[in-house]
């Protein structure tokens, strides 16, 4: 810390002491002032990169394994049964793969389901009832 940061803290603890007059008062927010402007001061260089960065985002979402025809009539059946006992359940084109995932993540547990329950019923939601194979 810089001599004069130090002098201005020393300074605003003095005159904070005796904030009980107008000038110990205004003396404060002076020694805050300072302080506050000295602390955000750096006498560190800035680093500015001229060159432009490019950053790979992915366009889509990643594509994922496809589930079998006899995966994805348990998960259909599943989704009927087990998400339709509390309410009517959501349509398959309600919403994207991953907004699926975390509608899964978040209602699986409440529906009771295990984890091959849950991959059925997210891979019925997210391919449909494609004869996709493995």
């Amino acid at each position: 810390m810089s001599e004069l940061i130090k002098m201005a803290a020393r300074r605003f603890h003095e005159l904070a002491m005796t904030a009980g007059s107008s000038a110990g008062l205004s003396g404060a927010f002076l020694a805050i002032f300072v302080f506050a402007a000295l602390g955000c001061r750096s006498d560190a260089p800035k680093s500015v990169s001229t060159t432009p960065t490019t950053t790979s985002m992915p366009t889509s979402e990643p594509e994922r394994p496809k589930a079998s025809a006899t995966d994805l009539s348990e998960g259909r059946r599943i989704h009927s049964q087990k998400c339709g006992a509390c309410h009517v359940p959501y349509g398959r084109d309600s919403r994207s793969p991953g907004q699926w995932e975390s509608v899964m993540r978040r209602m699986g547990p409440k529906a009771g389901l295990d984890t091959l329950q849950h991959r059925r019923v997210l891979d019925w939601l997210v391919q449909g009832d494609s004869l996709a194979s493995r």
